[in-house]
C-alpha cells in the first residue's frame, strides 16, 4: 500500500506554522530558495535536513510527522466517566495531561463522596454497639 506522503510538505506546513515565507525559511536554512522550493516538491528528504528545519522552528523533529489522532479512554479503572479526545501528536501530550488530570479531579470528588459516605456507616454502626 503506497502513502501519499510528501517530505517537501512537511517544510510547507513547518514554514505556514511558523508565520515563515518560504524564501525565510531558505534563509533560516541557509540555502537558496529555488533550492528548497526543489526540496518541497520532493517527496523524500534526508532527516539531517528536516532535524536542521526543526532546530530552527524550535521543535522535536517527531513533531514534523504530525498525524490526526483519535484516542477514547476510561480514567479511571472502575470506568465512571469516559475521556475523549481528538488532537494532534504536536499537542496530544498536552491533551492526555489535560484530560487525567481532569478524570483526577473527578475522581478525587467522587472519591470524597465515597469516604463520606463510609464514614456515615462508620459511625452508624458504631452508635449501634
Amino acid at each position: 500500500m503506497r502513502n501519499n506522503f510528501r517530505a517537501g510538505k512537511i517544510l510547507t506546513d513547518l514554514a505556514e506554522k511558523q508565520g515563515w515565507t518560504i524564501e525565510e525559511l531558505a534563509g533560516i536554512l541557509e540555502i537558496a530558495p529555488s533550492n528548497l522550493y526543489k526540496k518541497l516538491k520532493m517527496n523524500d528528504l534526508d532527516t539531517k535536513f528536516l532535524r536542521k528545519a526543526a532546530d530552527a522552528a524550535g521543535v522535536d523533529i517527531s513533531r514534523l510527522f504530525a498525524v490526526q489522532v483519535t484516542q477514547t479512554g476510561k480514567f479511571n479503572t472502575f470506568g465512571d466517566a469516559q475521556v475523549n479526545y481528538k488532537s494532534t501528536l504536536q499537542n496530544l501530550e498536552d491533551a492526555v495531561l489535560t484530560e487525567k488530570v481532569t478524570g483526577l479531579e473527578k475522581e478525587n470528588i467522587a472519591l470524597k463522596q465515597q469516604i463520606a459516605t463510609l464514614n456515615k456507616l462508620v459511625s452508624l454502626y458504631e452508635s449501634a454497639k
